[in-house]
């Protein structure tokens, strides 16, 4: 195969061949521990947290103390990999979406189970009650793990069950970041009620809903079952929509009104943490744009056990 021809002359943005003087010291780059891997992804780094102008190459050889001929090369290779672009005019390079498709995989690879692991077993350390995460689903939503204290009496939580939406705190933290029609697809009407203290309108239910925005977790106050609390926290993937749920089930008599709030602030902080894990941003007190919760289109199937 015959050697692939060279071009005589660099693009207009190219750097210019420069006379050596004998009387200047030539000033050495910064030295590159990792090589040309490490210098490629300084570039990287630089044009993606530069602003949307983005830099020129004298500019970014500048800044990282490269040489501009280097600098210039590895923008040519970045560009045709697809990571970086120069506009036409402005001759700046900035980084593509190309790197939004690489953070989408590894945020898809993430599990939420897992990542909610330590979160779990630090609750019933602290709390010294069973704690449990639910995932959202098409129909609402379904538990999927559950710790509980050794030696001690407490909450069992059936793995595989589906939470009762309008009458535990999971439940409720599933829904309550939803837009109202959203919700209300997965509810059904009329509200089997458990309990006395269940909520059985709808119109209830959407306050209810906006006091746990307010709050940032749900409460489950002997409504799902009696002489049982709850308090659970929604967890957010980096598209800021709920995909679980993280709560803690206590007996009525060692968990009292009193105590809810404090309880539930610690079960918030945690649901942050795996919500911070996953690439999210914590939730806030307003709900979604409508359609957000268009996976959930089916409504709740019979309730099962908590």
């Amino acid at each position: 195969m015959s050697p692939r021809p060279r071009a005589s002359a660099l693009p207009p943005d190219a750097p210019a061949a420069r006379p050596k003087r004998s009387d200047v010291p030539e000033r050495r780059p910064r030295s590159r521990r990792g090589g040309t891997l490490e210098s490629g992804l300084d570039i990287i780094e630089t044009l993606a947290t530069c602003g949307a102008d983005g830099l020129g190459v004298t500019d970014l050889a500048r800044q990282l103390e490269f040489d501009k001929g280097n600098v210039y090369r590895l923008l040519q290779v970045l560009a045709q990999r697809g990571y970086v672009q120069q506009d036409a005019e402005t001759r700046r390079w900035t980084v593509t979406v190309q790197l939004v498709a690489l953070a989408r995989g590894v945020l898809r690879s993430l599990d939420v189970r897992t990542l909610a692991e330590s979160e779990m077993g630090a609750l019933v350390s602290t709390t010294g009650e069973a704690s449990h995460l639910a995932v959202r689903t098409r129909r609402g939503g379904i538990y999927v793990a559950q710790e509980r204290p050794y030696g001690r009496v407490s909450v069992e939580t059936e793995i595989g069950s589906t939470p009762l939406l309008h009458a535990t705190a999971t439940g409720k933290a599933l829904l309550a970041w939803l837009d109202n029609p959203d919700w209300r697809d997965l509810v059904r009407s009329p509200l089997l009620r458990c309990t006395e203290r269940t909520i059985t309108t709808l119109s209830d239910l959407d306050r209810e809903l906006a006091a746990v925005r307010a709050r940032g977790f749900a409460i489950d106050d002997e409504e799902f079952q009696a002489d049982v609390r709850c308090v659970a926290a929604p967890i957010l993937d980096h598209g800021g929509v709920v995909v679980a749920s993280l709560g803690v089930s206590c007996p009525a008599d060692r968990l009292t009104r009193k105590r809810l709030p404090e309880l539930g602030e610690t079960v918030h902080a945690a649901a942050d943490r795996v919500t911070r894990a996953l690439g999210g941003v914590p939730a806030t007190q307003t709900p979604p744009r409508r359609g957000s919760g268009r996976a959930l289109n089916h409504r709740q199937g019979d309730p099962r056990p908590r």
